[in-house]
């Protein structure tokens, strides 16, 4: 599966040397040792990149499984303790939340993360987590939020008026993880409807005396990439080993994950992710998907939403082109047809332009 033009770490939004420490965490035998040594040479151990720190637990459980002897090992396997611990008090509250939100009739689903943890990871102490991300319906979104708060959950944020202009409430509670309740699973899908298929498919999951909701393992691994694709958040690095523990386990239906690209219109956040894990970590992935993926890319309107929330936004003046405004409008007006959407872009646009024409008498 290979993509055309820029190198697999470009794809994947990484500079060389987070490409490095993504193969010597996730790599096995000589192909981990070499992105060890050059990760190594290259890296300041005292200033990480970005999102490097998500990586150091496995880091070290690579390290010590290809029998490195290096000093930074030792620092390595503080992280790892450290992380292990966190993690047992932050599975410690996802359960009281579970509970809080059982009793007022709301069901959450794991994102993220978290979500990866719970099913991707063999070991609690391998995946760092800032914050515990669980989706919500819009309907139960505030019932969710108050049971929150009775546990002593502190908002960062509010529930905005129209759930349209947001898409996740944000909690706090002492030195824990923080705490997101997410009601839209992707920026671009502003309706519950879309996305009904996701919460309908959902598997109940034991994890160490908690009953969970959990996404079907082919759509956690569609939102996993399909999210980091579309967010662009800067720090891929967690997201993307999450994908590939993911992928490792197989049994991914993948023609459950086409659905949901073409459902979604998520092809052009999907496949970049894919084609790089495939060339950075040969990651398990059919060889036709990239064709089949490329065909709903080429779509209208996957690129037209691509471009509206996945590209990265340009900073313009009043006398923007019309691609621009059109993109706008999509973002603003996307529960709307598509001919409103340009008719509304056409008399901003002519607006736009009489303005700078007046100022240019």
């Amino acid at each position: 599966m290979h993509g055309r033009g820029a190198s697999p770490a470009a794809r994947l939004g990484l500079s060389p040397t987070q490409a490095l420490l993504l193969q010597a965490s996730l790599l096995t035998g000589d192909p981990a040792l070499r992105a060890w040594q050059g990760w190594r040479e290259a890296a300041d151990i005292e200033v990480l990149e970005p999102g490097a720190y998500a990586l150091m637990p496995s880091l070290y459980q690579n390290l010590t499984r290809l029998g490195v002897d290096d000093p930074l090992v030792s620092i390595l396997k503080g992280v790892y303790k450290r992380t292990w611990l966190v993690n047992q008090m932050a599975c410690k509250r996802l359960g009281q939340i579970v509970q809080a939100f059982a009793a007022k009739g709301v069901t959450a689903l794991p994102l993220g993360g978290l979500a990866a943890l719970l099913t991707a990871y063999q070991d609690p102490g391998l995946r760092p987590l800032n914050r515990m991300v669980l989706a919500v319906r819009p309907s139960q979104l505030r019932a969710a939020a108050q049971a929150a708060q009775e546990l002593g959950w502190q908002p960062l944020n509010q529930i905005p008026a129209n759930l349209r202009y947001g898409g996740s409430l944000q909690f706090k509670m002492r030195q824990d993880p923080g705490l997101e309740l997410r009601w839209r699973l992707l920026p671009h899908v502003f309706q519950e409807e879309p996305c009904r298929p996701l919460w309908q498919d959902a598997l109940p999951l034991d994890f160490q005396g908690m009953r969970l909701t959990v996404m079907q393992h082919g759509d956690a691994l569609f939102l996993a990439l399909a999210d980091g694709g579309w967010r662009r958040d800067g720090e891929p690095l967690a997201w993307l080993a999450d994908a590939f523990h993911m992928l490792r386990q197989g049994s991914i239906d993948w023609e459950r994950v086409l659905a949901r690209a073409r459902a979604l219109h998520s092809a052009n956040a999907l496949r970049p992710p894919l084609e790089g894990l495939c060339d950075l970590l040969a990651a398990p992935v059919p060889g036709a998907l990239s064709r089949r993926l490329a065909a709903l890319s080429s779509r209208p309107l996957d690129k037209i939403y691509y471009q509206a929330y996945g590209a990265p936004a340009a900073a313009h003046g009043d006398e923007r082109g019309f691609r621009e405004v059109f993109l706008g409008k999509v973002r603003l007006h996307q529960n709307r047809p598509l001919w409103f959407v340009l008719l509304t872009a056409l008399r901003q646009y002519a607006r736009n332009l009489w303005a700078g024409a007046k100022r240019g008498r």
